[in-house]
């Protein structure tokens, strides 16, 4: 779902680019743009999404956790001094 989104902003992106130089595309060149398979690189981008996902989770979880994480190393560490 995420590669067909930024397939088609890339071929927006694309199109708009070459209006703004001054290119007009035909219509077989804007659909070819739109929606031709773009499958290179398609694999690194979902694994850059897992990763951020797997990111906001621990971050998450190191959140909600680390006081009491803290406060039971606070507690072994006076009773080993007491």
């Amino acid at each position: 779902m995420y590669v067909a989104i930024i397939t088609l902003l890339c071929g927006y992106a694309l199109i708009f680019r070459s209006i703004v130089a001054g290119k007009f595309l035909s219509e077989e060149e804007v659909n070819i743009m739109l929606f031709a398979p773009k499958e290179k690189g398609q694999g690194l981008v979902e694994y850059a999404l897992i990763l951020v996902l797997v990111a906001v989770v621990v971050i998450a979880v190191l959140t909600i956790l680390g006081p009491i994480i803290g406060n039971v190393f606070s507690n072994i560490n006076s009773g080993l001094k007491g």
